[in-house]
């Protein structure tokens, strides 16, 4: 096919980068209404487009959100019209001039139904008749709208990012385009091997072998009544386990062993544990984060452990011991196995972090108590196997899940541990199943979530009088920075918690190696003297690692965070045909008086750059005490001070700072 007149379109747009997000909108428009999508070479288009913002003349993001409206507004469009004309709409100039589209559409969406509105947005022929067939077979406005906007939200990046790396390769170099390719084509195989995998040896397997136990745990208890009895639970749960419901428990079980390996081998905030506590900081205010103080009281234990003994005491009363039994051991394993997982990994502290950040904890007892104690009480009150066990898992996990996500965002909660802790009360929770099926007698217990609700909102409204305005008292000041004098700055101690925090990154992974008094223009021409040069931090730096021979000095370096954010300033030195010293800063979280200078937090490093198929392989280490000596030395301008105190970074002070 001639794309020749591409070329065109594409000096144009470099020339005039402000008309492209229209273009793009245009385009990715017309792809989703019915009949223009037939007619617009929209992918192309959107190639080009994406190759645009790869080679840096247009921007990502405004791309991106222009992509995503003209999609879910073409396909809108598109639907509008088959839910207004009906089959009319057929007959119509000129929708009757493509009648074998109409049939393939058709096909389409009887073979997939809703599931077609995402499949067909990648199918070229049907791209924009699949909304008018959904519209003319009278499928309701609001699934539509659902589904039209999350895969408008995922073909946005599909169509535009292709563009962008094989814009972004060939201003690099032609070699990069054909690794990628090799590397894509590896991934997709491998994916395509692990489903496989799952589908057709993982799960006939795990079905064979749990109904296998189940069919010999029957049989066995057969020679005794005590052993049928005590065989009964294991054999149905194995049974559920391995069907429908039962996946959710083993996915519960395999995250929560995944998350144990990651904290035993890191530990500490995740990357996005960090970043959310950033952004909420940053970006909430302190009514939106009040909105959230209730729910988050759920999981206080002088909260939820009062609805476990109320609940266990109802239960009881009625005769009902084993049940009550059960739902005591559950709650209170659940705590004290996330207790034990705490200390066995070592995540478990008693002082923050930081200012405002909480305390380790993974998983959090609090999180998988009240988790267990949702889905206990809801898997008592129903039949396990009856009709009503959908519903009564979807809102055991809703519950559960506002209150951990409502811990998180006011930062009583690390993200990674309220998620341990959730799925640790489900796999416990999961246990009740196994109990409530060897049971002889199964009759629900239908008052006992209304007895636990109660007490839960009895017991949240009595703590929630004396916590909120102590909770909003608390979201002012972890938003307020520290303001300090220069002397103030440089008296604080190594051991106090400001201390602590002005001496490590990466949630205390990573040392601070300079703290920087000075202005960041001032920093940048300091560091241009002495011969330190800016990385390429776009698409392009990423892309030279995967050239035979890296451009040690351009490739972007490797990623490092400080409570979630990249450094607000990188630059790199050669050093060798394969070294390079990288400086990475970042502003410190204090508020300097008395000077119109900031603290900038600095951290340096020694990359060996060794090529790689298809990436090339970084080994970072710190600087000796020598070479960071000799490195800072060089930044050293006219006037600053070096401070040197064991057990704290290097300073760097203005003369007359100290003055």
């Amino acid at each position: 096919m001639d794309f020749s007149w591409a070329h065109g379109i594409l000096d144009w747009l470099s020339a005039n980068p402000g008309w492209t997000t229209a273009f793009i909108f245009f385009v990715a428009l017309c792809e989703g209404v019915v009949v223009a999508g037939l007619v617009v070479p929209g992918a192309t288009l959107l190639f080009v487009a994406g190759a645009l913002v790869g080679t840096g003349h247009v921007e990502l993001w405004p791309s991106l959100i222009a992509a995503f409206f003209g999609a879910f507004i073409g396909d809108s469009i598109s639907y509008l019209l088959g839910k207004h004309y009906g089959d009319r709409l057929r007959t119509y100039w000129p929708l009757r001039r493509y009648p074998r589209a109409l049939a393939k559409g058709d096909e389409f969406f009887a073979a997939h139904g809703g599931k077609s509105l995402v499949f067909g947005r990648f199918v070229g022929p049907v791209r924009g008749i699949i909304p008018a067939i959904a519209g003319m077979m009278g499928m309701p406005p609001r699934p539509f709208f659902i589904v039209n906007f999350f895969s408008a939200l995922f073909w946005a990046p599909a169509y535009l990012l292709p563009g962008m790396v094989f814009g972004a390769s060939l201003a690099v170099a032609a070699s990069v385009a054909v690794r990628l390719v090799a590397l894509l084509l590896l991934v997709l195989v491998i994916a395509w091997g692990g489903w496989w995998l799952i589908a057709n040896v993982l799960a006939p397997r795990l079905r064979s072998s749990g109904a296998l136990i189940a069919w010999r745990a029957r049989n066995w208890g057969r020679y005794h009544p005590l052993a049928a009895q005590a065989l009964s639970g294991p054999r149905y749960a194995l049974r559920a386990f391995s069907y429908s419901a039962g996946w959710v428990w083993w996915a519960a079980l395999a995250g929560l062993v995944a998350l144990a390996i990651y904290q035993a081998v890191l530990g500490g905030p995740t990357l996005l544990d960090e970043a959310l506590l950033g952004a909420l900081v940053t970006y909430t205010s302190v009514e939106l984060r009040g909105f959230f103080i209730l729910p988050s009281l759920l999981l206080e234990p002088t909260v939820w452990v009062p609805a476990l003994l109320g609940g266990v005491l109802w239960v009881a009363g009625g005769g009902r011991w084993r049940g009550a039994l059960v739902l005591v051991l559950i709650v209170s394993a659940s705590a004290l196995v996330a207790v034990l997982m705490g200390l066995g990994l070592s995540n478990w502290s008693t002082i923050p972090l930081y200012r405002g950040a909480p305390l380790l904890g993974f998983p959090s007892p609090e999180v998988a108590g009240f988790t267990s104690l949702v889905l206990a009480v809801g898997v008592l009150a129903t039949v396990v196997y009856g009709p009503l066990r959908w519903p009564v898992l979807i809102l055991g996990v809703i519950i559960p899940l506002l209150a951990a996500l409502s811990g998180v965002i006011v930062g009583r909660l690390w993200f990674v541990d309220a998620l341990g802790g959730l799925l640790l009360g489900v796999v416990m929770a999961g246990l009740v199943i196994m109990a409530r099926s060897s049971a002889q007698r199964r009759l629900p217990e239908r008052t006992l979530p209304a007895i636990v609700a109660g007490v839960l909102v009895a017991a949240v409204a009595f703590k929630g009088v004396t916590a909120l305005p102590d909770e909003r008292e608390r979201f002012v000041v972890q938003a307020q920075a520290p303001q300090l004098t220069t002397d103030e700055w440089l008296e604080v101690g190594p051991a106090e918690s400001l201390g602590r925090e002005l001496r490590w990154l990466d949630g205390g992974r990573r040392p601070v190696d300079i703290q920087w008094l000075a202005e960041i223009e001032a920093i940048k021409e300091c560091l241009e003297q002495a011969g330190w040069v800016e990385p390429d931090r776009r698409l392009h730096g990423v892309l030279r690692w995967f050239q035979p021979d890296p451009e040690v000095e351009k490739m972007l370096p490797v990623a490092r965070w400080h409570r979630g954010r990249l450094p607000d300033l990188i630059r790199v030195q050669q050093i060798g045909d394969d070294q390079r010293l990288v400086l990475r800063l970042w502003l410190a979280p204090v508020e300097m008086v008395e000077t119109d200078k900031q603290v900038w937090l600095t951290t340096l490093e020694l990359e060996t750059v060794h090529s790689r198929w298809p990436v090339a392989n970084v080994k970072s280490e710190q600087l000796s005490l020598v070479q960071r000596q000799a490195a800072v030395n060089d930044m050293l301008r006219a006037g600053d001070v070096p401070i040197l105190e064991p057990g704290q970074p290097v300073r760097i002070v203005p003369l007359q700072a100290l003055q």
